[in-house]
């Protein structure tokens, strides 16, 4: 192998870890913003949950007065 053989691959093996450390970095973005609307979401849901059961609860009184 030359010397230029082994240069051209190294500026390969560089180019490439770029394009991989650009997709990490945007991956780990992606993911913690993914993260945190499936947070918010299991809030909301959280929420709404605790709204029927009221709703449910409220109903059940009224239906037995």
């Amino acid at each position: 192998m030359e010397l230029s053989d082994l240069e051209k691959q190294v500026a390969m093996l560089i180019k490439r870890y770029a394009e991989l450390h650009s997709e990490n970095l945007s991956l780990r973005q992606k993911l913690a913003q993914t993260t945190q609307e499936k947070h918010s979401l299991l809030e909301h849901k959280r929420k709404i949950a605790s709204k029927i059961k009221q709703i449910v609860t409220q109903t059940r009184k009224e239906l037995s007065a």
